[in-house]
């Protein structure tokens, strides 16, 4: 299910429907992977998004804020940037992620892809 919400949500966004926002984190963290065949695949499904976000001095302390709530270091920096630049909502499939961040105050909407595409559709 979280699949096919993912793949909706990515075609809504490559049909102009909805806007997908990337960031120089993203960039960052994507070019650790060593596969270069997924590398492939990721960087394609990151050509959707129609918006490049930095990173800023505030992105890093509210970052390390969320670090220190338990939130992992890549997904402190992607909440940070999509809370800093007031995206509408912050999906993700890690649940770890989700309890982590509903304890931290955030300005914007955290969700899971399934369970938000069942509301807004």
């Amino acid at each position: 299910m979280e699949a096919d919400a993912v793949l909706s949500i990515l075609s809504r966004c490559k049909d102009g429907e909805w806007t997908l926002v990337s960031s120089n984190v993203v960039k960052r963290e994507v070019s650790k992977q060593t596969d270069t065949r997924r590398l492939e695949k990721v960087e394609a499904l990151l050509s959707i998004a129609s918006e490049m976000l930095k990173a800023t001095t505030t992105t890093v302390e509210k970052a390390e804020a969320f670090q220190k709530g338990g939130i992992k270091v890549f997904d402190s920096y992607h909440l940070a940037i999509a809370d800093e630049n007031g995206c509408d909502v912050f999906l993700t499939t890690d649940d770890r992620l989700l309890k982590r961040a509903a304890g931290q105050a955030l300005n914007i909407r955290t969700a899971n892809p399934a369970t938000w595409i069942l509301e807004v559709i």
